[in-house]
């Protein structure tokens, strides 16, 4: 996810994959909560997921404010 790498580096940095392993590994999403009625099918429920998901990581869509520290 874009938001990931803006967070986590500075412009032409890489992103590792232990950074990214710190932040996704705090994650969990059961299989139960990816449903119809919660993300309808669609560009709104798609929408709607990638903004769950930048919640749930602690991110902002553009790297402004990072909310995870490694």
């Amino acid at each position: 996810m874009r938001p990931v790498y803006l967070n986590h580096c500075e412009k032409g940095d890489v992103l590792t994959a232990a950074q990214c392993n710190a932040v996704f590994e705090n994650i969990s999403i059961d299989a139960d909560d990816l449903n119809r009625d919660e993300y309808v099918p669609g560009s709104s429920g798609v929408s709607r997921l990638y903004r769950d998901l930048i919640e749930k990581f602690g991110l902002t869509p553009n790297g402004e404010t990072a909310l995870i520290y490694f």
